[in-house]
């Protein structure tokens, strides 16, 4: 019940006032059983499928101040039963060449982990996940330091 609660407003919140340069909206439609049916003033029923919240597409923008600018970006949300509880899966379904997305768009981002690796909690939700995707990416790694120094961005990679 909480999660279809966080779910709605989180969605609302969307529609309603989105991140900059972010777009989102429902996948898929609950199936035939688990419709919702409203009554109408003059007592007949509208059999209308509700929008399906654990399933989502949205659209990003690359950052103006970054390799992505004028790229358009689509990711699949897919929310889990724990939700806000537990982070929601999210992968790019546009091709993206960037060390932390591989090749099935999953992408390598400590929002979208739990702790102790991680740093997704309950107080975290859709929208700051998604403006966290649009900050720009880090500056090239540094060839200077040996891949043996722990200050060595590789040398504590968690993905």
């Amino acid at each position: 019940m909480l999660r279809q609660k966080r779910l709605a407003k989180e969605y609302a919140m969307l529609q309603q006032d989105p991140p900059p340069g972010v777009l989102v909206w429902t996948t898929g439609q609950v199936d035939t059983e688990a419709r919702s049916t409203a009554t109408g003033g003059d007592g007949s029923h509208s059999t209308a499928p509700a929008e399906r919240l654990d399933q989502l597409t949205a659209q990003i923008t690359g950052p103006a101040d970054s390799p992505y600018r004028n790229g358009v970006f689509k990711l699949e949300i897919k929310v889990p039963d724990m939700y806000p509880l537990q982070p929601p899966q999210v992968r790019f379904l546009t091709r993206v060449y960037h060390p932390n997305i591989d090749r099935a768009g999953r992408i390598c981002l400590d929002l979208l982990k739990m702790p102790p690796k991680g740093s997704w909690g309950p107080a975290s939700n859709l929208a700051t996940l998604l403006t966290s995707l649009r900050v720009p990416p880090p500056p090239p790694l540094s060839l200077s330091l040996p891949v043996h120094s722990p200050t060595h961005p590789l040398t504590n990679h968690q993905c």
